[in-house]
């Protein structure tokens, strides 16, 4: 497994919220997409804490309305935490990029140029 990440914590599962994370094998960039709908990017907190990056959300329970009854409640927005290990000596947090559309968020976080692969041009005499 050419992985970087080191591993997973939090107060929400490893599920909540959905995510994907890819390597990219050429660049070494790392990427991250996060589904998140319903929620709206001003409700998400994204933010490196020493080798972390920590995703979270801190939702204030709204009051019932109580002319509401629901047959079925399948759709709940909650608060959560959850932060994943990033090397920082191979990735320039400082550049990294985050996005939201279409309830994603999409984060990159580019790999530093000396990890990055340098191709070697071979002199000839």
């Amino acid at each position: 497994n050419d992985s970087p990440l080191l591993s997973f914590s939090g107060y929400s599962t490893p599920q909540f919220p959905p995510a994907d994370i890819e390597f990219d094998k050429e660049t070494k960039d790392m990427y991250f997409t996060f589904a998140l709908a319903g929620y709206k990017p001003e409700e998400i907190d994204v933010k490196f804490e020493e080798n972390y990056l920590v995703l979270s959300s801190e939702i204030i329970t709204e009051k019932k309305d109580e002319s509401k009854a629901f047959y079925k409640k399948g759709i709940k927005k909650t608060s959560f935490s959850v932060k994943y290990a990033v090397p920082v000596t191979k990735y320039n947090t400082e550049e990294t990029e985050a996005s939201f559309s279409d309830g994603l968020l999409k984060i990159k976080i580019p790999a530093k140029e000396e990890i990055k692969p340098k191709q070697i041009k071979i002199k000839t005499k």
